[in-house]
């Protein structure tokens, strides 16, 4: 998306709000990159911790606490990615 908004912008007519257009797109690169590199590996460290399904620990475990708010963060960042690839699909069948 970057490279295409930078191509239309280069080849042709400026898009509308082509800057934050590439915002809106390099925040939803940054947060998924975050979600699989980062979040991705506490989850996974957190399962290999328990041995098992964190969810079969009980509820005051920190384990299980520590993966829901990560579950919950994970959630969070690809609602976030969801969001912003609608404003985006919006902007472009609105031209």
């Amino acid at each position: 998306m970057l490279l295409m908004l930078a191509a239309m912008r280069v080849l042709g007519p400026r898009p509308a709000n082509v800057g934050l257009r590439a915002i809106i797109t390099a925040a939803m690169l940054a947060s998924a990159l975050y979600s699989g590199m980062v979040v991705l590996r506490q989850i996974d460290a957190v399962q290999a911790e328990t041995g098992g399904l964190p969810s079969r620990l009980p509820a005051d475990d920190e384990r299980r606490i520590r993966f829901d708010a990560l579950h919950t963060l994970s959630t969070r960042l690809m609602a976030f990615n969801i969001v912003g690839a609608l404003v985006l699909l919006y902007w472009e069948a609105r031209e």
